[in-house]
């Protein structure tokens, strides 16, 4: 089994972030790998998962057993340059989770800022955007339908500013009728603890489902533009929220520009007037379909399909070539193939190669073609027609029962924008399956055809 050690660190300053996205990014790779947090200054904090001990990178690198099959995460700010080169040179790969747009030199780098620019990287294995999301699965359930009532102030696990102390008093100044839930962190010292202010409701140390619990039943949420602010829009809550450090502003830019967050600029320089405005003005509906765009619950599959590339178990895709015609005849004439397809009948070469020919011509028509560690593992079609890209696949027989047909159509159906669809037979429960995980919902349903669509 693969081990995956994860480097982070947390402590008053910076938070409990870096460290909850390393809890988060091991909940959606699964159970396929084998995991170590690796942790200064972790005591009083109850992690989940294997602690190891170590001092610096040189000492990590000793413990690792089998560098072949192992991979160092690192989501600090200690890394640099010089921490990937050794690595590299000790046979580990690497994986840099970033929110600064900044490429130290890892082996592959993951940023789920939603304001993140294609070309903030030159790097070849950078995963970008919020289709990204390190969200851990108790705030990646479906939509709750409780009614929403209260408000919600959560800054963060550390909030050294008190900037949770500070929106409290200016809600209770512009006489918000609400009960107000602020969360507080373990490492949280602030004003709040002494002064207990009438209306106001303290939690803290909460886990992650009673925090998604909390989430759900909140009228509105002020947050920073951090991981948390992503964990709301999974959630579906209207949110006002800003920034007060650096690594922040990609979210928050994100956000703000896709209209999934009500814009309060710096947290600590909020007026009364700025927050009361932006209260009234939130037009929920409209940022609630905002968020679905920005967080569309799909992320542990990318996720995992990272780590699989990482340790060299994702097929990679091409174009076809004309010397293609062969195997796709050979898979397109396999017995299950013509089971599930339309047309059952077996189609001979010359029929093949004239409608190959004419496919490979055609603008509108792309095949791609799969391959795992050099061998073919199936193909993918689109067409597009009016602004509507149809898929359909073949998962190359030798290939089946491993879940290729999920990462192929997946990396296919990701790259696609607008309209996309597939037409599967009510009876091809395999087919069926792929579509579901690749996001795509039930559009239309009869005797003979079941159409897939995007939602």
């Amino acid at each position: 089994m693969n081990h995956i050690y994860l480097c982070g660190n947390l402590g008053p300053r910076v938070g409990m972030g870096h460290y909850y996205r390393l809890l988060a990014f091991a909940k959606l790779c699964g159970d396929s790998y084998q995991y170590s947090m690796v942790l200064p200054h972790a005591h009083g904090v109850d992690c989940p998962l294997p602690v190891l001990e170590a001092d610096g990178l040189d000492d990590l690198i000793q413990q690792i057993q089998d560098p072949a099959a192992s991979a160092v995460v690192v989501d600090t700010y200690e890394a640099n340059s010089q921490w990937f080169d050794t690595l590299r040179k000790s046979g580990i790969r690497s994986l840099h989770i970033d929110d600064l747009a900044h490429d130290i030199g890892a082996d592959f780098v993951l940023n789920h800022a939603p304001g993140i620019e294609p070309g903030a990287y030159e790097h070849p294995n950078c995963y970008i955007g919020s289709e990204y999301a390190l969200l851990r699965p108790e705030f990646l359930r479906p939509e709750s339908t409780l009614p929403r009532m209260d408000g919600l102030v959560c800054i963060g696990g550390a909030d050294p500013d008190d900037l949770s102390y500070r929106l409290v008093v200016q809600l209770r100044a512009i006489n918000r009728p609400e009960l107000i839930h602020v969360v507080l962190g373990n490492m949280y010292q602030g004003s709040l603890l002494h002064n207990r202010l009438p209306g106001v409701q303290l939690h803290r140390n909460l886990n992650a489902t009673e925090m998604a619990n909390l989430m759900d039943r909140v009228a509105y949420a002020i947050a920073p533009a951090s991981t948390t602010a992503l964990e709301l829009c999974s959630r579906r809550t209207p949110l006002l929220g800003g920034y007060f450090v650096d690594n922040q502003k990609y979210i928050h830019h994100g956000l703000v520009a896709e209209g999934a967050m009500t814009d309060l600029g710096h947290l600590g320089k909020v007026s009364e007037t700025h927050l009361a405005n932006a209260l009234n003005s939130n037009n929920k509906e409209e940022q609630r379909s905002a968020q679905q765009r920005v967080i569309d619950h799909q992320s542990q599959r990318r996720v995992q399909s990272v780590v699989e590339r990482m340790f060299d178990h994702f097929p990679i895709f091409r174009l076809a070539r004309e010397n293609d015609w062969k195997i796709l005849m050979d898979w397109r004439n396999d017995p299950t193939t013509r089971l599930n397809s339309f047309d059952t009948s077996e189609i001979d070469e010359t029929t093949h190669r004239a409608w190959y020919s004419g496919s490979l011509k055609n603008p509108d028509r792309h095949i791609y073609i799969f391959e795992l560690h050099e061998q073919p593992a199936g193909m993918v079609r689109v067409d597009f027609e009016n602004g509507l890209a149809t898929l359909s696949w073949n998962v190359a027989p030798s290939m089946r029962g491993k879940g290729m047909g999920k990462r192929m159509v997946a990396e296919i159906y990701d790259l696609l924008r607008g309209r996309v669809r597939a037409e599967i037979k009510p009876e091809n429960i395999a087919s069926r399956k792929i579509a579901e995980y690749c996001g795509m919902r039930q559009m239309e349903i009869s005797e003979n055809v079941i159409i897939y669509g995007k939602p």
